[in-house]
């Protein structure tokens, strides 16, 4: 019954609803404490802004154009797992703010991106090809925006303590999947 298949796995999907944000917070909560970043407050939400417009535009594109049914049966709109694409955005963000401080971050940031993809998995809401696809179009969307926000700021806006940046094919790339 799927009813019973879902309320058994309720509450860890409640809790995975709200962590996929984590990363996507840590770098402004970071920012916010004072620790330095890679970019100013400008430079910082256009880049975030570009990259969550462009991965939420692709996930919704995506599920409304392609049914592909949930392992629970709930539902038509599994492919790709936007908790993942999420999580791993937000990771992403996390390595190009905080990455070039200290590979913990990124760490941090890209093993709580796991954990929710692999959640997902586990609360039997996605396959594995559903969470993969829905990480690389998170990873890739905030590539791309971080790309458009270089391309837009130039040097400008980039904190005292990071190195200028030579647009565009020069980022600071430090984690990369």
């Amino acid at each position: 019954n799927k009813w019973e298949i879902s309320q058994k796995f309720k509450h860890t999907t409640k809790a995975v609803d709200a962590i996929q944000y984590a990363p996507i917070a840590f770098p402004w909560a970071m920012k916010v404490l004072g620790t330095p970043t890679r970019s100013g407050w400008g430079r910082m939400a256009s880049s975030q802004a570009a990259s969550t417009l462009l991965m939420a535009g692709s996930v919704s594109l995506i599920k409304d154009n392609i049914s592909s049914l949930r392992p629970d049966g709930s539902d038509m709109r599994a492919f790709p797992s936007g908790h993942s694409a999420w999580a791993y955005l937000g990771a992403t963000m996390t390595t190009y703010e905080l990455g070039w401080k200290s590979p913990w971050f990124s760490l941090g940031a890209y093993s709580i991106a796991s954990a929710v993809a692999m959640q997902r998995i586990i609360d039997r809401r996605h396959l594995p090809k559903d969470v993969i696809t829905g990480a690389g179009i998170g990873i890739l969307s905030a590539q791309i925006g971080y790309t458009l926000g270089d391309l837009i700021w130039g040097n400008k806006q980039i904190d005292n303590y990071f190195e200028p940046i030579n647009t565009p094919n020069n980022n600071s790339h430090t984690l990369s999947l």
